[in-house]
């Protein structure tokens, strides 16, 4: 029974609780995000230029890390998705986000928690799973129960939320939020990590006509 906890449920509260006072976490949650302006509304002015200003920040950033992606394609002769598992090993996004551009999306958080998580937690799996609308981290899933089947994933496993400022256990409570995004079609990415090695698929879910 997958519902089963594979470790303490006690155990992975506590992880919960831990991961949402790391400084990483918050100080992810805090950026600008242009993404993060458009879902929590509103539309005064103020608001719609603070948007656009964030919005051509998430762009610059995105044409760079992009650009860094080409060249290592070129550089080492590699595919694409190889090519965007050593630029994200690099760490150069963490930098472009905290350091020279200072805003973050859902896909910027996710690929930071990733490796932060893997790095405080290397015996654990950690995943970043990208849908075609939202991107988050999944920790802890037993990877015999099915990506997109959130009813069926082990009762610890947690949705790590940086951009949402949020962490849910399985267990305990999923908001449709994310039942919806994984239900979604279209493209999805999946990248997991687990000691030092790295994976990435991508595949694609029918888009009904």
């Amino acid at each position: 029974d997958k519902n089963t906890p594979s470790i303490d449920l006690t155990q992975i509260k506590k992880i919960q609780q831990d991961i949402l006072q790391w400084d990483i976490f918050k100080d992810l949650g805090a950026l600008d995000s242009s993404s993060r302006f458009y879902e929590e509304g509103g539309f005064s002015y103020p608001y719609q230029e603070h948007a656009s200003i964030a919005n051509d920040k998430i762009e610059a950033l995105r044409d760079n890390r992009n650009a860094h992606i080409k060249n290592i394609i070129m550089r080492n002769k590699v595919s694409p998705l190889n090519a965007i598992i050593q630029f994200s090993l690099s760490g150069k996004l963490k930098d472009m986000v905290f350091k020279q551009y200072k805003v973050a999306n859902c896909g910027e958080c996710s690929e930071i928690m990733l490796h932060e998580l893997n790095w405080q937690y290397p015996d654990m799996v950690v995943e970043m799973l990208e849908t075609p609308q939202h991107t988050f981290n999944l920790f802890n899933r037993d990877q015999s129960t099915p990506l997109l089947e959130p009813d069926k994933w082990n009762a610890d496993t947690l949705v790590i939320d940086a951009w949402k400022k949020n962490i849910y256990i399985k267990g305990e409570f999923i908001p449709q939020y994310y039942n919806t995004h994984i239900n979604s079609k279209g493209q999805f990415i999946s990248i997991l990590k687990h000691k030092k090695l790295i994976s990435i698929k991508t595949f694609k879910t029918p888009i009904k006509k």
